[in-house]
């Protein structure tokens, strides 16, 4: 979910654009809007799961088609430690103070 001032950020910033004559990005739209729409119905269309079927070997879930995987016990601990106390892992790239 993107922070409340973010989206205040970006929309101010295509506000100026548009004033500026400079946001051309629906002309973009325009040019690709048929595939888009293609793409949009094979999507919405689609019966088969995208993807894998069902579950892996001795019935571990699959993702993408690859196999999950066991952490090792001192990872899964440090994991556990983390989420006891509201820490954890942080998102890449984003330091801890927002």
């Amino acid at each position: 979910m993107p922070r409340p001032q973010a989206v205040i950020d970006g929309f101010t910033k295509l506000m100026k654009l548009i004033e500026k004559g400079e946001a051309v990005g629906y002309k973009k739209y325009r040019l690709n809007n048929d595939w888009y729409k293609r793409n949009q119905r094979e999507v919405l269309e689609r019966t088969a799961p995208v993807l894998g079927a069902g579950e892996g070997a001795a019935g571990t879930p699959r993702v993408r088609g690859i196999e999950a995987v066991e952490l090792p016990e001192e990872v899964a601990v440090a994991a556990d430690a983390g989420s006891e106390t509201g820490g954890g892992a942080k998102e890449p790239g984003r330091g801890g103070a927002r």
